[in-house]
């Protein structure tokens, strides 16, 4: 992968944590979560998380979450779904 590269995933696992963790020496920059069901993203780096952003779509809505998440190999993307249909997007900056 090369800087100005997209990335995006969608996590396979449900009711189970999920981790985006970029090569070393990488930055990414993510730009928008969404799910279909509630799911929880946030900063985690092996021992500490970060504060959650929960996706709650009791109220019917599945509107992605426009954002900036800056991550890196030693503070990464942890996702955990409570279904299917989760997944994010974003750029590789370094």
């Amino acid at each position: 992968m090369a800087v100005g590269d997209i990335v995006s995933g969608i996590p396979a696992q449900v009711a189970n944590y999920s981790y985006f963790i970029p090569a070393s020496g990488v930055e990414i920059m993510i730009l928008s979560f969404s799910s279909a069901t509630n799911s929880h993203y946030f900063l985690y780096n092996g021992t500490n998380q970060g504060a959650w952003t929960n996706l709650d779509v009791s109220s019917g809505s599945k509107e992605p979450v426009n954002t900036k998440v800056g991550i890196t190999n030693t503070n990464y993307l942890a996702i955990y779904n409570t279904g299917p249909f989760g997944q994010y997007t974003g750029i590789q900056i370094k």
